[in-house]
């Protein structure tokens, strides 16, 4: 009885020293080594029905905080909008310009554009050409302006499970900012950064951790959040014949709010319909 007594409490020493070293970050090395989750192939003659959103995801809303904070990075912990820039200043993917629908990712920036690109109405800045690749980002730059992104997405019916899958296309961190740093509540300003594209950056995202409010035990990645949707959003827009329109272009107030519900119900409803009972 004794002999077993002893066993258990070795290991129950043993657990709670791994537990304290995974917490201080001593344990955990193969977070950087990680891979994305492969996701399954699809085929073209397998979709049958497609539909292109753009979403906004706000980060002031208590759901993607995580996403949001730290603002001023705490060891491995980046805020997303870090992480992007920092995979851009690495050489993992391009940023290219936010314009119209119809010229996205057309136009790859240079780094100097897309640090340029960082930067409030009234900050100093430096000419985009005269930024070093080494630009220290984390002192120079304010990521807590970084209050929304933009998700596109595509929406499709693949007929080989039978159900409606989504893969996310891109995302563009958005700056918002008062015009008029004397009357800071006055006047915001909206600005579209640079667009990555989401698949390029995953090999990138999945080894940067990101909080997991619910279980500090269950770390989870930027891609994690992303992949298993664990995020709150609204569509803004969504592919039509008006040259891909967003829904503020054309619908105000709860006239807006009804359209963003009715492509909601149109992309459940189409589901629904394909089944018979």
């Amino acid at each position: 009885m004794k002999r077993y007594t002893l066993i258990y409490i070795i290991a129950l020493l043993l657990g709670s020293s791994l537990t304290v070293n995974a917490q201080s970050g001593l344990v955990d090395h193969s977070f950087k080594e990680r891979k994305p989750a492969e996701l399954p192939p699809v085929r073209e003659a397998d979709v049958i029905w497609q539909k292109t959103l753009w979403r906004i995801i706000d980060l002031r809303e208590r759901m993607n905080q995580n996403l949001y904070y730290p603002t001023v990075s705490i060891g491995d912990r980046k805020s997303l909008a870090y992480c992007l820039l920092q995979g851009i200043q690495q050489g993992e993917y391009l940023g290219f310009k936010p314009g119209d629908t119809a010229s996205e990712f057309s136009e790859p920036m240079t780094w100097g554009e897309i640090v340029s690109s960082m930067t409030s109405g009234f900050a100093s800045t430096m000419s985009p050409d005269s930024i070093p690749d080494d630009y220290d980002i984390q002192d120079n730059i304010d990521f807590s302006l970084v209050k929304q992104l933009m998700v596109k997405e595509s929406w499709f019916f693949n007929k080989q499970s039978s159900r409606m899958e989504v893969r996310i296309l891109a995302i563009c961190p958005i700056l918002i900012y008062p015009k008029d740093i004397v009357n800071p509540d006055e006047n915001l300003v909206r600005k579209l950064t640079f667009w990555v594209e989401y698949p390029d950056t995953r090999n990138f995202l999945c080894k940067n951790m990101v909080f997991n409010p619910y279980n500090e035990a269950r770390t989870l990645s930027f891609d994690d959040v992303f992949i298993n949707r664990k995020f709150s959003s609204y569509i803004v827009g969504e592919s039509n014949v008006y040259n891909n329109r967003f829904i503020s272009q054309y619908a105000k107030g709860e006239d807006a709010l009804k359209e963003m519900k009715r492509i909601e119900n149109e992309i459940f409803n189409w589901e629904q319909d394909v089944w018979e009972y």
